[in-house]
């Protein structure tokens, strides 16, 4: 062998002392690379040991780059091959041996063995020479090659095995040190973990259970396991539990999960989610189950809720009979619709074309935020986002030709990045709502219209509601009203007890009807007809009133005034009855004084019958005075000398005014005649002093006068409907209160009063303003609140056709005749002297005193009877008018004379009545009757 060649030995060192003792084994594994050595070490081997240790090193380096060499021990101490381990190193050893990774950790205790590369051929230990005191050259020990071949062969076998055993023992020794940190994980994991954890048999039987596991249940773990878990279970589970666990539970099985209830710690019944599955050892062999719980009892309440509220949705979806769909945004399709969408619509929701019902309705109202919004706006914005409710009622007709009402609401579905993707809405079919919302609000217009008040209260009596005519009745705005009770309208007329009544009434759930008098915001009285009424819920409860009151106050006044009207026409009436008799009476008297023979009376008898005849005639004005108030008697037009009447009218007026009043007469020494009727001047007269009188209650002045004027065409302005001449103007002026502004305008209206009710009858200025119309007047009024009021009536001037002094003396001739008379008349004695006047007379007559008895005449003397005189009031039935008639029918041409103590308004439309010509009022004189029966006669 080469002396210099290059081999491969495994080196055996061992301190001993300050030394190492070194045994050096040739690799015999390594033939091929020996020889490659040997070839290259016969190459660069001399050039070692001259080499300057920089490039020896970038040899070694560039060696175990190229993988030639495997390792490489130096090691030198004090220029001795194998020193102690303490003594000093080579720099550029052992820069080497860290750049090549070999660092030795050499102890006394236990030698190094170095595999490294060994060059030259040495026979034994020998110092070596340092080159540039940098690099030491490895020393060996050739034994030869021959006698450690069979050794070394032995060697490297048990070094392999060695090396094969340490390994499997290390790989064992990791292994189960990595199987002990595992379980020891995986035991911490399950104990503390808070999930339910346990094992069990196929029976059953517990055979471990974790902390949380036994704190769930509140028992300890010695009380579970070894015990089966079925009592933990609620009796009405646990068959189904065991019955699923036996279906489920098997070696093969795949993992099984099951929700029941429990019986925890503290007696609770609580949902828990537990998942089995077999457990195998590491060969696949079955050992038992596992089981992990989660308790599940709030997530499982919130699902029963959350079905809860499902079912509730549905429910009221159902009983709202509303229809939930969605639409897919942008595309605008219907992706879902429910049940009912075409009963309500009458349409498939597919069938939409951009899924939006809206543009099938005639008619489209926005409501909520929508409104003011254009559709398409709108709909932009709900589809942008910004609108983040869509609200609007469609009017709409469905393919059969129904109209409807729907009710939309929507609201924008976004997904998980806040994106509008779609519409959720509810339809709902409205139609009914809307009918019912109309007739309310034609309900509502209804009562803002109506004339009467109407207000609402709770039931202690709060105002909650008034309507326009409230306000315009009670002078209450609706601001001031709301929150009060209707106590502000208390007017202090009515008892306690009105109330009470009224009150009970209403709170036992009846309508109380009746007339109250109320107080207006002003002050003022006002009378009301009101219906107050009590207002149910569904339940029949008494929730709220509503009364309705109508101002009745004008009818209340036109009802007295009615009244008065009535009572003036029944006292006119009974004044009418008593004046016809009366007036039969003084015609009695008074025919029979005038027919007395003057000439054979004396001085004192006749001056006795001229008083009687006086008498007569005073009554009988006194009467017609009677019947004028009573409205029985037509007016009757004669020339009436106006100074006269003033007095007359006077001496009557002084026990009316009392004494508190004093009355003057002013007035010129000769005033012109005028025609008129004295009693309705009288009248007129009387009822201005009266009102008068009633403006004075704590005295005053009332002065009558009268003047003459004269008023040309263009003084007359103002009365266009008189003419230019002379008139009388009658004034009558007073130091009373005066009248008020106000009640200028209304003076002569019919039934307008100032006065209290029940101090007047508003008829009396309404009369005096009619008695100058037909006087063919006008009347003018001045008046200052506090200082007094005027009255002047104007009447015209006229040539009388008789002396105003009165009738002239009774002729001393009556006309006469011989004509056939039929005499009507009830009462026999004024009979009797109208049959003696007219036989004085030479006419040939016939008496009856009711219309039987005439009938009876007539059929007797029909044909001989010219006249027939009448009275217009029969007993019997029958009138004298309806008898005449009769009459008449019977014979064309009959001459008819009527007479009676009052004139009726059905006589007078059934016959046309003139006083001197087919009329004779009584009570008349004997030339009177004699005059007039003679002229209808001679009239043909």
């Amino acid at each position: 062998m080469n002396r210099r060649a290059l081999f491969w030995t495994v080196a055996t060192a061992t301190l001993i002392g300050y030394g190492a003792w070194v045994v050096w084994y040739e690799a015999a594994t390594r033939r091929r690379a020996l020889m490659e050595l040997d070839q290259h070490a016969a190459v660069v081997a001399p050039a070692l040991w001259h080499l300057d240790p920089t490039l020896c090193q970038d040899y070694l380096e560039l060696a175990a780059r190229s993988q030639v060499f495997e390792l490489l021990q130096v090691r030198d101490e004090n220029e001795t091959a194998f020193a102690s381990a303490s003594g000093p190193r080579l720099r550029g050893v052992d820069a080497l041996l860290q750049r090549l990774g070999l660092i030795p950790r050499v102890t006394h205790q236990r030698p190094l063995v170095y595999e490294g590369r060994v060059i030259g051929r040495i026979e034994g230990i020998r110092h070596l020479r340092t080159i540039h005191a940098e690099l030491a050259v490895l020393m060996g020990l050739f034994l030869g090659w021959g006698l450690l071949e069979r050794h070394l062969r032995v060697r490297e076998m048990r070094d392999a095995l060695q090396v094969e055993v340490a390994e499997r023992t290390r790989e064992l020794t990791e292994t189960n040190a990595a199987l002990r940190t595992s379980e020891a994980r995986y035991r911490s994991s399950v104990e503390q973990s808070p999930d339910l954890f346990c094992r069990f048999t196929a029976e059953g039987v517990l055979t471990y259970v974790n902390p949380a596991y036994c704190r769930f249940f509140g028992k300890r773990c010695d009380e579970l396991v070894g015990r089966r878990f079925w009592p933990l279970i609620p009796e009405p589970d646990r068959a189904t539990v065991e019955s699923l666990l036996q279906r489920g539970l098997s070696p093969e099985m795949e993992p099984l999960t099951l929700e029941h209830r429990v019986m925890a710690g503290d007696g609770s019944l609580r949902w828990v989610r537990w998942t089995h599955s077999a457990v195998r050892d590491d060969q696949g062999r079955f050992l038992d189950y596992q089981a992990i719980g989660h308790d599940i009892t709030e997530q499982k309440q919130a699902q029963l809720e959350l079905a809860r509220s499902h079912e509730i949705y549905r429910r009221a979806i159902s009983a709202a009979a509303a229809v939930p769909y969605q639409i897919e945004l942008p595309s605008n399709r219907c992706v879902f619709a429910g049940e009912g969408f075409q009963a309500l619509t009458g349409v498939e929701p597919g069938s939409l074309a951009t899924g939006r019902l809206c543009e099938m309705a005639e008619e489209i109202l926005l409501m909520g935020r929508c409104a003011g919004l254009g559709v398409e706006e709108a709909l932009r914005q709900l589809a942008a986002g910004t609108l983040d409710h869509w609200q609007a009622e469609y009017r709409f007709r469905t393919p059969g030709g129904e109209v409807r009402w729907i009710s939309d609401s929507a609201v924008p579905v976004r997904n998980d990045e806040g994106e509008v993707v779609g519409v959720l809405g509810i339809l709902q079919d409205i139609t009914e709502r809307r009918r019912t919302a109309e007739e309310h609000v034609r309900l509502a217009a209804a009562v803002e219209a109506v004339e009467e008040a109407v207000f609402v209260t709770d039931v202690n009596g709060v105002i909650l509601y008034t309507n326009p005519a409230f306000e315009r009745i009670t002078g209450f705005e609706r601001t001031e009203a709301l929150g009060q009770t209707p106590r502000i309208l208390k007017s202090g007329r009515h008892p306690v007890s009105f109330y009470r009544e009224m009150w009970e009434t209403i709170l036992a759930g009846r309508s109380w009807i009746g007339r109250v008098t109320n107080r207006r915001k002003d002050g003022r009285l006002y009378e009301a007809e009101a219906i107050i009424s009590p207002i149910r819920d569904a339940a029949g409860r008494i929730t709220h009133f509503v009364a309705v009151s109508r101002d009745i106050t004008e009818r209340v006044q036109l009802e007295e005034r009615l009244r008065a009207s009535q009572k003036l026409e029944a006292i006119g009436r009974l004044a009418a009855g008593i004046a016809h008799e009366f007036n039969n009476i003084l015609t009695i008297i008074q025919g029979n004084a005038l027919l007395m023979n003057r000439d054979a009376l004396g001085p004192d008898d006749a001056t006795c019958v001229d008083q009687i005849v006086q008498a007569s005639q005073r009554a009988a004005e006194l009467t017609r005075r009677l019947l004028i108030y009573s409205r029985q008697q037509p007016m009757q037009t004669r020339a009436v000398d106006v100074g006269e009447l003033l007095h007359r009218t006077a001496r009557m007026l002084a026990p009316v005014l009392g004494e508190m009043v004093r009355l003057r007469l002013q007035m010129p020494a000769e005033l012109p005649v005028i025609r008129a009727d004295p009693g309705l001047l009288e009248q007129m007269l009387v009822n201005l002093a009266v009102n008068a009188r009633d403006a004075m209650p704590q005295g005053g002045e009332l002065t009558f006068s009268a003047a003459v004027c004269e008023f040309g065409v263009g003084e007359l302005r103002h009365q266009p409907e008189a003419t230019p001449g002379r008139y009388i103007c009658l004034s009558v002026r007073d130091t009373g209160t005066g009248i008020a502004p106000e009640h200028m305008p209304h003076l002569f209206e019919p039934f307008f009063t100032t006065k209290e009710v029940g101090k007047g009858t508003g008829l009396g200025l309404a009369s005096v303003y009619g008695t100058v119309q037909q006087h063919h007047g006008w009347i003018e009024v001045e008046s200052q609140v506090g200082e007094g009021t005027c009255f002047r009536i104007y009447l015209p001037v006229g040539e009388p056709e008789q002396s105003a002094a009165g009738a002239g003396p009774e002729p001393r001739v009556l006309p006469r005749g011989q004509e056939t008379l039929l005499v009507v008349e009830d009462d026999p004695s004024l009979a009797r002297l109208t049959e003696g006047v007219l036989r004085r007379c030479g006419y040939r007559v016939w008496t009856a005193g009711d219309a039987e008895s005439a009938l009876a005449l007539w059929a007797l003397h029909q044909a001989e009877i010219d006249l027939v005189l009448t009275d217009v009031v029969l007993s019997g039935g029958v009138s004298g008018v309806a008898l005449a008639k009769r009459l008449m029918e019977a014979k064309p041409g009959l001459k008819v004379v009527y007479t009676s103590g009052y004139f009726e308004e059905p006589f007078r439309e059934e016959v046309p009545l003139v006083e001197g010509e087919n009329f004779l009022p009584k009570p008349y004189r004997p030339h009177e009757l004699a005059g007039l029966i003679r002229r209808c006669l001679d009239r043909g």
